[in-house]
């Protein structure tokens, strides 16, 4: 069961992670607006 738990929690951390990424390339110049993106998105 310990292996699935942090099996799980890498996975959130690589969507995260992935979300952030994708936020910021996607906003591109803007940052404070990707900033808030991320924010919101957590």
């Amino acid at each position: 069961m310990v292996v699935i738990n942090n099996i799980m929690w890498l996975a959130c951390m690589l969507v995260s992670v992935a979300y952030l990424a994708l936020s910021f390339i996607v906003v591109r110049d803007e940052r404070w607006l990707a900033m808030g993106i991320t924010i919101i998105g957590s």
